[in-house]
C-alpha cells in the first residue's frame, strides 16, 4: 500500500537530449584517443623503441605549439559561443575573431619552430637527437592542421551538435586505420 502513494517524479524531456549529446562526446573521445595513441603503438610495435622515443619527442616537439595556443583559447571561447548561439551573427563574428586570434598565434609560432628546428632541437636535447628534425617537419604541417580542427571543437559542441565531431572523428579514425599502418611499414617513422 506504501509504494502506492509514492509518485514517480516525471520523466525530464531534456533527458533523451542530454544523453546522446554525452553518448557523442564519448565515442568522440574514444577514437580521439585510438588516433592520437595509435600510431605510437604501431611505431613501437613496427620498427621499435628507438624509433618510437624520436617519433615520440618530435610528436610532442610539434604539438606543443598548437596546444598551448589553442587549448587556452577553446576553454575560453566554448562557454561564450554556448551563450550567443542563438544570435548567429554575432557568434559567427566572435568564432572567426578566435579564429584568426589563434592563427595569428599558431601560424608564426609553426614556421619559426620549422625554420629554427636544426637549432632547437641541438639546444635543447642535443646532437643525438637531431633526427627527430625531419619527423618534426612532418608533424608540424599535421599540427596546423589540427590548429582548425581545434578551433571548430567548441563551435560544434557549443551549438549541441557534438555528432558532427563524433562523425568527423570517425572519418579521421577509418583513415588512420587505412593508410597509416601501409605507409609506416614502407617508409618507417617518415610514413
Amino acid at each position: 500500500f506504501f509504494f502506492l502513494m509514492i509518485r514517480r517524479p516525471p520523466r525530464s524531456t531534456l533527458f533523451p537530449y542530454t544523453t546522446l549529446f554525452r553518448s557523442n562526446r564519448f565515442w568522440n573521445a574514444i577514437m580521439n584517443i585510438i588516433t592520437n595513441n595509435g600510431d605510437d603503438t604501431l611505431i613501437g610495435r613496427m620498427i621499435g623503441s628507438a624509433a618510437l622515443g624520436f617519433y615520440s619527442l618530435a610528436q610532442h616537439f610539434a604539438g606543443l605549439i598548437v596546444s598551448v595556443i589553442t587549448s587556452s583559447i577553446s576553454s575560453v571561447i566554448f562557454p561564450i559561443l554556448s551563450k550567443i548561439q542563438k544570435d548567429k551573427d554575432i557568434f559567427n563574428k566572435t568564432f572567426f575573431k578566435a579564429f584568426r586570434l589563434s592563427s595569428m598565434a599558431v601560424i608564426p609560432a609553426i614556421a619559426g619552430a620549422v625554420i629554427l628546428a636544426n637549432q632547437i632541437v641541438t639546444l635543447l636535447f642535443g646532437i643525438k637527437w637531431l633526427p627527430i628534425v625531419n619527423l618534426f617537419y612532418i608533424l608540424a604541417i599535421a599540427s596546423f592542421f589540427n590548429n582548425f580542427s581545434a578551433n571548430t571543437m567548441p563551435v560544434f559542441n557549443s551549438r549541441n551538435k557534438p555528432e558532427i565531431l563524433k562523425n568527423a572523428r570517425f572519418v579521421q579514425f577509418i583513415t588512420f586505420l587505412i593508410i597509416i599502418y601501409p605507409l609506416a611499414k614502407i617508409y618507417g617513422t617518415l610514413g
